[in-house]
Formats: C-alpha cells, structure tokens, sequence
C-alpha cells in the first residue's frame, strides 16, 4: 500500500478522513492534541517525538513547529516506518512542516490528499466555536451524549472579532493559494489529489470516496462499513 499523507486547513474535512481511514490501516495525527498523547495507539510514534524533544504548545498540542525543515523530514520518514497514513494541519505559520512532509512523501514515492473549504466564512466560524468549546469533533468514540454534545457545539455564543474574523479568512485564502500551488509544483500529477470538504459531504460522496481509495491503492472493503456510509 502507498504511503499517504492528508493534508488540511483547519476545519475542512481531514478528520473525517482520517477517522475514516483509521478503521482500515494506521493514521498518526499530527498535531496530536495533548490529551491523546499518551494513549497506548500513539506509542510507537510518541518516543519519536520525545527524541526530537516535542513539547506542549499554548494550544496544548504536541507538533512540530519548533523544529527546522532539516529536522521535520527525517522525523515524518521514522514516523511512516509506524503509520501507513499522516494527516497534517497546515497553517501559514507552519509552512515548513508542510513542506518536510511533502518532501517525505515524494521521497517514498506516496500519495498527497489536499482538503480545503471552499465556504471560508463556515470554516472560520467552526474553527472559533471549536477553540471556544473546546469540542473538535462532533463524532468521538467513546462518547454516549453525542447529541448533547452537538447542541454545546452548534447552540454556543461565539465572540467573535471581526477584525481578527477578516484576517483569518485572507490568511486561509492566501494559504490555499499557496499550498495548491506548491502541490503543483513539486507533486507528480498522479500522487496528488484535490478535494474540497464539500465534496466528502455532497450527494456524491460515496463516488468520491471510491476515487480516493482507487487513488491510494486500497479497496473500499477494509473500511469499517458504518464510518464509510456516515
């Protein structure tokens, strides 16, 4: 099987994915949020970030962003000898983590899924209702109030700063520019994929999740059933 890396803007699909996928072969999450740190599925991955010294950050994840380009790649290869797929959160501030993994990638001749959003306005909002609740997902094993847990999601007071509400979605426009550039550029046609979270939710999602196993060399079939048809 080809190795895969996921990568994302904030809020546009990559959980879903990746959750998705999990079901069917290894995923390492990077960032990976504090609180999951320690839990048992990480721990071939963990002592590879302990020996590269990854601490908690001020949004209490663990990543990569203290770390030079020169640094991050030979991390994400050691971390591909565990995980059969890497989803990434890239950002602005985080370019050079993006690019290290998509070196890796190319490098082990694998597979590039970009997801963006094409609704910005949605994507800014969640991401800000998400930081505020501190719910990043709406759908979490282990949790029996799911329902209570989307009307918290989708019945909370956000404040929101509209000045700071603008840049972000510049900033993610500009990002999207950028990183679909970038993947052009440096990405062979046929590792590369292009998605938008409309298209993982839209009336022909089944179809497009098809394509996407075709494109990463695996069958619909090892997938959990009920995660695939969600």
């Amino acid at each position: 099987m080809n190795k895969i890396a996921i990568i994302s803007l904030a809020r546009s699909g990559s959980t879903t994915l990746s959750t998705t996928f999990e079901t069917g072969f290894k995923v390492f999450h990077e960032p990976i949020r504090t609180s999951e740190y320690n839990n048992p599925k990480h721990a071939d991955i963990k002592h590879i970030l302990d020996e590269y010294g990854c601490d908690p950050t001020r949004t209490n994840t663990i990543d990569l962003i203290g770390l030079s380009r020169a640094e991050i790649s030979p991390l994400f290869e050691k971390c591909f000898q565990y995980a059969d797929c890497v989803k990434h959160r890239s950002t602005g501030t985080y370019w050079r983590a993006t690019k290290a993994l998509i070196d890796t990638v190319i490098k082990l001749n694998g597979k590039i899924i970009f997801l963006y959003r094409e609704d910005l306005f949605s994507a800014i909002l969640s991401l800000l209702i998400a930081e505020q609740t501190n719910i990043w997902q709406l759908a979490i094993d282990g949790v029996e109030n799911i329902e209570q847990v989307k009307s918290k999601f989708y019945n909370t007071t956000c404040e929101i700063d509209t000045a700071y509400f603008r840049y972000m979605i510049k900033e993610s426009k500009n990002n999207i520019i950028a990183m679909h550039k970038y993947c052009k550029n440096y990405v062979n046609e046929e590792n590369l994929q292009i998605w938008s979270y409309e298209t993982l939710y839209d009336q022909y999602r089944m179809l497009n999740f098809s394509r996407i196993c075709d494109f990463i060399g695996v069958s619909k079939s090892i997938f959990d059933e009920q995660f695939v048809n969600e």
